[in-house]
């Protein structure tokens, strides 16, 4: 049997620690060895949940399946884990610091391996050990809050010349850096849907509030707050303040991501307010299909993506995926929603009502009468 004993000091309470390590999903984005990891049994994570993992070592794939075995909400959790020729215990220990303000992280790991490996275990140990300190180190780094550094000369040229860009993003740069795309986490990150009263908006805030965003949602319609409110919103605005500041080539950075079901001037100020590396899903076009007043300094300036979506051409795979995601830990408020049925007949109306900023939830069409 291999041991491996890790330990981290990170900035960041107890009880988020724990909470972002018990779900192994997220193991992909801080350990090295991770290709991919998604839970596979439905509900919230707990005791009995199941996890598969892909590792890659020496340039192999290597499929694991999880158990989490044991857990004490805010001290420690225990998984034990199955693949080819090797069975895995990982022991994960949450201790808070005196001040409440940092954790200290204790990480076990016990591999049992058969075949060849075992005959390995002298070259296999030390290869764990550097991953370990490896993934101690990016541990640390996802769970600590994002630093804001004061730009020095070269981030300022790096903003201002074309030459300072090409070699960040070359292989002398960007891709030589180390991964900076870890998990910062989604509690208290603030993002805003616009659109929020219609089928998707309303689906929207209430899933991203369940996942612990804090939700502001867009809406022109007055009467709609305390729905949206009671859909998980934390914060309404209107269109109008949207809009403002249209003529500027960036805003002041609001929001982490975006949900947007309009289009038109409300996205393309949406991208000019998103923090650096943030998203924004375009899913909608009933202010307009045109962005007539985008231009390319969101994305060279903060690296902002804006993200198209599709629900014709989805893989098979992909859209069971989501529906299982959708049936769990996505799974809305179904019972605070709203919708109602029309025929085909009827149809007109509503789209009568959508450009006129009027229709409120989901619309279901009824085919057979």
């Amino acid at each position: 049997m291999i041991r491996l004993q890790e330990r981290v000091q990170v900035r960041r309470p107890t009880a988020d620690c724990y909470r972002y390590m018990l779900d192994m999903a997220a193991s992909e984005q801080w350990n090295p060895a991770v290709e991919n990891a998604r839970k596979s049994t439905p509900g919230p994570v707990a005791r009995q949940s199941r996890f598969e993992v892909d590792y890659r070592f020496a340039g192999r794939r290597r499929v694991f399946g999880y158990e989490l075995v044991d857990t004490e909400p805010g001290r420690s959790l225990s998984l034990r884990g199955q693949g080819p020729d090797a069975s895995a215990r990982e022991h994960i220990e949450f201790r808070p610091g005196a001040d409440d303000t940092f954790t200290e992280i204790l990480y076990t790991l016990d591999l049992d391996v058969g075949g060849l490996a075992e005959r390995l275990q002298a070259i296999i140990k030390p290869w764990l050990t550097a991953m370990g300190h490896r993934a101690m180190e990016d541990l640390r780094r996802a769970l600590e809050p994002s630093r804001v550094e004061e730009p020095g000369v070269w981030q300022w040229l790096r903003y201002r010349a074309l030459l300072p860009a090409a070699l960040e993003f070359s292989r002398l740069g960007y891709q030589s850096m180390p991964d900076r795309g870890l998990s910062d986490f989604m509690d208290g990150r603030i993002v805003v849907v616009t659109g929020a009263t219609g089928g998707v908006g309303s689906v929207a805030v209430s899933i991203l509030s369940n996942l612990g965003f804090k939700v502001v949602a867009a809406t022109g319609k007055q009467d709609a707050h305390d729905w949206l409110r009671g859909l998980g919103a934390a914060d309404i605005i209107g269109r109008d303040a949207l809009l403002e500041g249209i003529e500027k080539p960036v805003l002041k950075p609001r929001w982490a991501g975006v949900v947007d079901c309009v289009g038109g001037d409300i996205l393309v100020n949406a991208l000019k307010s998103l923090q650096y590396g943030g998203s924004a899903a375009c899913c909608g076009l009933t202010a307009s299909p045109k962005l007539e007043n985008a231009t390319v300094f969101p994305f060279i300036l903060r690296g902002v993506n804006l993200l198209g979506v599709d629900s014709v051409e989805l893989p098979c795979e992909v859209k069971q995926q989501m529906w299982q995601l959708l049936a769990s830990d996505w799974r809305p408020a179904l019972d605070k929603l709203e919708s109602r049925e029309v025929t085909r007949e009827q149809l007109p109306d509503c789209f009568t009502e959508i450009l006129a900023g009027k229709l409120r939830g989901r619309v279901v069409v009824k085919i057979n009468p």
